[in-house]
């Protein structure tokens, strides 16, 4: 009665050495892996509502955009319900008084981010996430402070 007591216990508990593991978990090399991949992403605030900033925060292109009869100018936009990233180079310069530091980007995938906020000042953000991509075996530059 004890013998059969005891294995019963054993076999409930999740750390025995007698618990399946998942199927396929020792050959995927990413529950292996003790140092992930890290993904970079920056967060960019557009503070203008125009058919560029649509394009980017709702993942559509030229086929979203309602265009006057006549004029053939932007009057509205159509929000798709499949979004779709697009693909664009990212510069970054900031300034600091008389330096400067750049990063340059050359494939990043930007979609939108939060919600559209709708505070003072500025009457309104439009976040749009940019993922940082890989290009050419690295993912970008950054130069040093420079004097401008």
């Amino acid at each position: 009665m004890w013998a059969t007591r005891r294995r019963r216990t054993a076999s409930r508990c999740p750390w025995t050495a007698t618990t399946p593991r998942p199927p396929g978990s020792g050959q995927n090399p990413n529950l292996k892996q003790t140092n992930p991949k890290k993904t970079y992403a920056r967060t960019v605030k557009v503070e203008d509502f125009t058919v560029e900033t649509y394009k980017l925060y709702y993942g559509t292109g030229d086929e979203a955009v309602i265009t006057a009869p006549v004029t053939s100018k932007p009057v509205g936009f159509n929000i798709t319900l499949d979004p779709t990233a697009t693909e664009k180079v990212l510069l970054i310069v900031g300034t600091d008084g008389d330096n400067a530091v750049a990063w340059h980007y050359p494939k990043v995938a930007v979609s939108g981010g939060d919600s559209i906020t709708w505070t003072r000042p500025p009457l309104s953000e439009v976040p749009v996430k940019a993922t940082i991509l890989g290009y050419g075996g690295s993912t970008g530059t950054v130069t040093e402070r420079y004097a401008l």
